[in-house]
């Protein structure tokens, strides 16, 4: 007995269920990110801490929070400041620039860290 497949069709078949589950965990993931920085800031409460996720001022930054594909297959997906990008997202996430020089209020990686499993398990569960 012997064992043959469409080696190409195997393949589209894997790159289309795992770029569904890309897709399907890059909305998750924007959503909770959009979700973090969404508690009110300035004039109504205190102004985020050093450590903490960045809270809403001007909602530029929440707005701005989407995912992209990145690739022909759609199995490779950017999420962060994307739409369109806000220059001080890195400065907030990692603390550089002007305004947060040292003072890191991280959101994308709390994002990710928080979720990073269940992300996961929907790209797996997608290909099943």
């Amino acid at each position: 007995m012997s064992l043959t497949w469409d080696t190409r069709k195997l393949l589209r078949d894997v790159t289309t269920k795992a770029a569904r589950g890309v897709d399907e965990a890059a909305d998750f993931l924007t959503e909770e990110i959009r979700d973090l920085i969404s508690i009110q800031g300035f004039p109504y409460q205190r102004r985020s801490k050093p450590g903490e996720p960045p809270r809403v001022d001007t909602t530029t930054l929440h707005r701005s929070i989407d995912h992209k594909v990145l690739d022909k297959a759609g199995v490779r997906q950017a999420v962060g400041s994307l739409s369109p990008p806000v220059s001080y997202a890195v400065d907030l996430e990692y603390g550089v620039g002007f305004f947060t020089a040292g003072e890191q209020r991280p959101f994308l990686r709390v994002s990710l860290a928080r979720h990073g499993r269940t992300c996961g398990k929907m790209i797996l569960g997608a290909m099943a």
